[in-house]
């Protein structure tokens, strides 16, 4: 069966044609040649006005971190309270949604069962970057975060943590 490209202005065979579950025939409305010089197009065009509105660009990006920082703080604050304490040593801390240092001790999230492999890397950087939606905080539910002060969380390796503990309990028995 045959396709016509509105890009090339040439009808096709359609093995020329991406797949596109989306469309009523499934396929692409450009052909595969013209998708790559559309792609291509984009980019550059995305580029260059990033570019030339480097002001803007900054300006809605801050804004738009800082209304998704604010859905994620909600809904900890709906978890772990207003003022959640250290699980560890108990001390009090706060939720930093400025970004700069605060003399409070600010929450630290520690990587408590899940293979070092299948989380984030840095939860405060993660759910900065990643938009509050019911599957992303599936994914940090699925994590079983605890809550930890600088100290404590610097202390505790995130690595053979029963191994760490073990070497511990010898050491302080000797």
């Amino acid at each position: 069966m045959k396709k016509y490209c509105p890009q090339c202005k040439q009808t096709k065979d359609e093995i020329h044609f991406n797949k596109c579950k989306t469309r009523k025939n499934g396929l692409n409305w450009l052909c595969r040649i013209c998708q790559q010089i559309h792609k291509y197009d984009r980019k550059s065009y995305l580029k260059q006005y990033r570019q030339n509105n480097k002001e803007r660009t900054r300006n809605w990006t801050y804004k738009y971190r800082k209304h998704n920082l604010n859905y994620w703080l909600n809904y900890f604050e709906s978890i772990y309270g207003k003022n959640p304490k250290c699980q560890i040593c108990g001390i009090s801390l706060a939720w930093n949604d400025t970004g700069k240092k605060i003399k409070e001790e600010v929450v630290h999230f520690d990587h408590k069962t899940l293979p070092i492999n299948e989380q984030p890397k840095k939860p405060s950087s993660w759910f900065r970057q990643h938009k509050f939606n019911e599957k992303n905080k599936d994914i940090w539910e699925s994590c079983n975060f605890g809550i930890l002060c600088n100290r404590c969380n610097s202390l505790i390796p995130t690595n053979n943590r029963l191994d760490w503990l073990n070497k511990i309990s010898i050491y302080i028995r000797r």
